[in-house]
């Protein structure tokens, strides 16, 4: 949900209009070694300027593949991506992020641990904990752009 529908509208808003800068960390906690081959896939394909879509590519399958991303659904997305496949594959078959992968990991771990994160997807605020509030797109952007507001106006 939130990489489909609410990402787009808050980059709109707040992140091209320079208001807001927005870091992503990758942080597969669940899934496994799925997940992180998942996360150096996105990284490959950042190679070609195309991590955002890629990402979303990711999302979508998710749900209809349950988090199981073997060699060949990954591979297959770069090609619906747009990706060049020979480069992208080269590129995850060499696992040329795997130390950045494991970093965010590191990362993630830490900082949730620290503000109380039990899972992915997690956000902060200028170092601080950004909690969703109710169970859809429009109460997520609502919670945001209130939170954004807040740290704006100090």
């Amino acid at each position: 949900m939130f990489a489909e529908t609410v990402s787009p509208q808050l980059i709109k808003e707040y992140v091209d209009t320079g208001k807001v800068r927005f870091i992503f960390r990758n942080w597969p906690v669940y899934g496994g070694q799925d997940s992180a081959r998942a996360a150096e896939a996105a990284y490959c394909a950042q190679d070609q300027g195309k991590f955002w879509e890629y990402h979303e590519k990711l999302y979508a399958t998710s749900s209809e593949e349950a988090l199981v991303f073997p060699p060949d659904v990954l591979k297959r997305l770069a090609s619906e991506t747009g990706l060049n496949t020979t480069a992208f594959n080269t590129c995850y078959d060499s696992h040329k992020y795997v130390d950045q992968v494991t970093r965010d990991t590191q990362y993630g771990s830490q900082v949730g641990a620290q503000m109380g994160f039990r899972g992915t997807p997690s956000y902060t605020i200028n170092n601080a904990p950004a909690f969703l509030m109710g169970a859809n797109a429009t109460a997520w952007i609502a919670n945001f752009k209130k939170q954004f507001d807040t740290e704006l106006a100090k």
